[in-house]
């Protein structure tokens, strides 16, 4: 059910008004791609691997102990990108260094969540790209997505169901995109 209301509510490159969201929409999630891990079944974890090919970030965070990623952090090995996987707490977040990426798994709760949020907004920077999984699992991941969207230092969102995915782009004027994928 929570689909099919996010179906009628998104849009495609079509409603996108945003040179910055076409591109992504266009370039990364509506390209036909060669993916030399073609074993990959999993829809969230090819769109995983589409983002950091799309985006090429030099510096990427894990928050997850899930085995599951095992093909997206390959990807990122591929790139040279330099990993940082942590799993344990949020005192292990390098907040003196820029990163460029960070996935956020779904598998803590709402003050969890906002706790590793809040502590790697020290890292963030103008080209950031933040993607936090399931974010209509329960409710209290919506809350928590909400709660992350109203963010000040959020200026542009966009919801592929899957994912929720953030940005920081100064020049960007806020708004919030859902995106059929």
């Amino acid at each position: 059910m929570k689909y099919l209301k996010f179906l009628l509510k998104s849009s495609n490159q079509h409603g996108v008004h945003s040179p910055f969201v076409y591109s992504l929409v266009t370039k990364c999630f509506y390209k036909k791609k060669k993916r030399s891990l073609e074993v990959i079944a999993n829809k969230k974890t090819k769109l995983l691997i589409d983002l950091i090919n799309y985006f090429t970030p030099k510096t990427a965070l894990v928050l997850s102990n899930s085995k599951n990623l095992d093909p997206f952090l390959l990807a990122l090995k591929q790139l040279n990108s330099t990993l940082i996987k942590t799993d344990k707490s949020v005192k292990n977040i390098p907040t003196s260094k820029k990163i460029d990426f960070i996935y956020f798994d779904d598998n803590k709760t709402k003050e969890t969540t906002l706790a590793y949020f809040k502590t790697c907004l020290q890292t963030k920077q103008n080209n950031s790209v933040w993607v936090f999984n399931s974010i209509y699992s329960n409710k209290e991941m919506q809350e928590t997505w909400a709660e992350i969207k109203n963010n000040t230092e959020v200026t542009l969102t966009v919801d592929v169901f899957h994912f929720g995915i953030i940005f920081f782009r100064k020049e960007q004027a806020k708004e919030d995109f859902k995106i059929r994928v």
